[in-house]
């Protein structure tokens, strides 16, 4: 018996050494291999690990270094996470953290999946309590991030309402602030700018305390490229100078490195180059120091816009297909929508119509696929149930303070008389009973009103499908005749085979434009561009002695429902086939307007229009589709000669 403890407790002895010389070895090997120069913070941190004798204190430093892994190359943040590992103990709050580290190592190195797995399989796992509260914070915000990363916006929105639910539970100013940066981002890649600049500026006014906009100084980045992506550049230098400030006050060189990025774009809108070139130049510096996968493929898009505006578009075109090769690789939707983008500014500077019409093709199928995974629905009823939840919040410490003023209130009117304590808490309750069930009815309309936009999104759905159905219905009547007619041997084969053809493309037409628009609950002004744009190229090829110009002043972007954007872009063609048919006009102007109010104008240099033109029917049916979709339509006459069409909605 004796030999056996004296066996364990030599066993246990020799399993301490081991761990400790494990960790003086890595410590070693860290000094040899790991000298490179990042921030003064992280070299202060790392010369605390390598002469710290105390495990615990090397653990806290470890840790504290792991959290700057923004400013860290992926080699020296994979070194120390492995030198935590050796010594945080398993199941501690000090492992969670740990652990989280390596997650956002993984999603650093592009390896998400990895990363996603992961956090999963560690939220499963730590505890539920205070002492594992900032780790479990930790863990959530990490999967919000790569949600974004991959394209999962609902899912970062759900994640940020969870994080801000707990941090106002723990009263914490910190995550208060940072769980609006996770909702403001989810957002913003949605292209939802107002949306995700609301939630960005409850954020930044949710404290006084500099230090926490130090910690959460992408709050005034994000908004900052939110203001510069409507066309408000004054606010957004405004902001991106102190998200600069505040990330180089934070040494957090990755975020200094996007907010270069952010700045630079501003200035190439600007027209000030060499401005733009300065902050390019110095943030692919300080990525090249850190190395990041998800941000370079940004920051190549942002050098691929800059090759478009100077007219170095054959630069620009290398550059944003590799860093397309790359992001197709990593999944990232709304990383491949900004590529796309950067590359059809480089089709269009070079005069490549044909690639340009192709890329704006690819542009529309991949926000199609995005609004797919990223309902407008789901995140909706995200936020009533993060209301929801924070109103009976509320209730629940009203009828917390409601009990405890009573035992005071008792206490107190007790040494006055008995009748008028009775009154005195009859009246109290009363008032509270009834702001109770006022604050209850509000949630509830809330939830109505909910529920009653929805029930008027299926109703035009199926309106939509009824316009369809009665649509199809002339083609298919039309394509019997003309298979009719040719059983009989009186009648033009050539011609025939003519309208048969014709027929079957306007109905292919006619579904692929309402399936457009069924796929989405709502349509931007700048969705229908992109289609016409598209329709307009492959339409001209047919007209090569018209000229056309297409242009775009949408400083505010505005959504509609379905059937409206239908009517729109039906009664579009119908404007500009009358044009090109009737009018015997050489050149043809379109504008997307959107500046407070929505407008579109089609122009021709034609001959104008008769009276007969102005009652016929293809006119008639416009003005019943814009009155139906509450806009106005106006066809006026244009000096020396030509027709001015002008659509408006306020």
């Amino acid at each position: 018996m004796i030999s056996i403890c004296f066996f364990s407790f030599t066993v246990l002895i020799m399993k301490k050494a081991i761990r400790c010389f494990s960790v003086l070895v890595l410590i070693l090997v860290q000094k040899l291999y790991y000298t490179h120069a990042q921030t003064p913070i992280t070299d202060s941190l790392k010369q605390k690990i390598h002469s710290s004798t105390q495990l615990n204190e090397q653990l806290d430093n470890v840790i504290k270094l792991c959290a700057r892994g923004h400013s860290l190359s992926a080699d020296t943040f994979y070194y120390f996470i492995r030198l935590g590992q050796q010594i945080a103990l398993p199941g501690s709050p000090e492992y969670f953290l740990v652990e989280n580290a390596y997650v956002r190592y993984l999603a650093k190195v592009g390896k998400t999946k990895e990363a996603d797995f992961l956090v999963d399989s560690l939220l499963k796992v730590i505890p539920q309590n205070e002492k594992y509260y900032d780790a479990s914070q930790w863990l959530r915000s990490n999967r919000s991030n790569i949600y974004i990363h991959t394209s999962r916006q609902k899912e970062a929105i759900n994640e940020g309402f969870i994080i801000l639910k707990n941090a106002e539970k723990a009263n914490d100013a910190y995550w208060i602030a940072r769980s609006y940066i996770g909702i403001g981002w989810a957002n913003m890649e949605l292209g939802k700018y107002e949306d995700a600049i609301k939630w960005l500026s409850t954020g930044i006014n949710s404290t006084n305390d500099e230090k926490i906009l130090v910690r959460c100084n992408y709050l005034f980045s994000n908004i900052a490229s939110c203001y510069n992506n409507i066309g408000m550049q004054d606010s957004a230098f405004h902001f991106i100078e102190l998200g600069l400030k505040y990330a180089r006050l934070a040494q957090n060189l990755s975020q200094v490195a996007n907010s270069l990025n952010i700045r630079a774009d501003i200035y190439i809108k600007q027209k000030s180059y060499l401005q733009a070139a300065t902050d390019l130049e110095e943030a692919l510096k300080i990525r090249q120091q850190i190395g990041d996968k998800i941000y370079i493929v940004a920051d190549m898009a942002q050098l691929s816009s800059f090759y478009a505006s100077i007219n170095e578009t054959k630069k620009g075109i290398e550059v944003a297909k590799e860093a397309i090769a790359i992001a197709t690789k990593l999944k990232s939707l709304s990383r491949l929508i900004f590529i796309y983008n950067s590359l059809a500014e480089n089709y269009k500077a070079a005069g490549m119509n044909n690639e340009y019409a192709q890329v704006l093709e690819k542009i529309i199928k991949l926000k199609d696929s995005l609004s797919e995974k990223n309902s407008a629905e789901a995140i909706a009823n995200f936020e009533a149930k993060y209301e929801l939840q924070k109103k009976e919040n509320i209730i629940v410490q009203q009828e917390m303070r409601i009990s405890r003023n009573r035992y005071v209130t008792i206490g107190s009117l007790l040494l006055l008389a008995l009748i008028s304590l009775i009154l005195g808490l009859g009246y109290r309750n009363r008032q509270l009973i009834k702001n109770r069930k006022m604050e209850m009815d509000l949630v509830e309309q809330r939830v109505q009103g909910k529920v009653a936009v929805k029930q008027a999104q299926e109703n035009e759905r199926k309106r939509i499908a009824a316009d369809l159905h009665d649509n199809i219905g002339v083609y298919a009547a039309a394509i019997t005749h003309n298979v009719r007619s040719l059983k009989s041997d009186g009648n033009s084969m050539q011609t025939i085979t003519e309208n048969l053809e014709e027929n079957v493309q306007s109905m292919v037409a006619q579904l692929n434009n309402t399936i457009w628009v069924l796929k989405n609950e709502q349509l931007s002004l700048i969705s229908l561009s992109d289609r016409f744009k598209l329709w307009m190229q492959r339409l001209m090829k047919s007209y090569t002695g018209v000229t056309y110009q297409f242009s775009e002043n949408i400083v505010n972007d505005r959504v509609y429902t379905p059937s409206v954007m239908l009517n729109l872009f039906y009664s579009l063609i119908e404007c500009v086939n009358n044009s090109l048919k009737h009018s015997g006009c050489t050149a043809i102007k379109i504008e997307f307007n959107n500046n407070g109010s929505s407008s579109i104008i089609v122009e021709d240099n034609g001959k104008g229009m008769s009276e007969n033109i102005v009652y016929g029917n293809g006119i008639m049916q416009v003005k019943q589709r814009m009155k139906e979709s509450g806009w106005t339509v106006q066809w006026i006459p244009v000096e020396p000669h030509g027709t001015r069409i002008i659509f408006t909605n306020t």
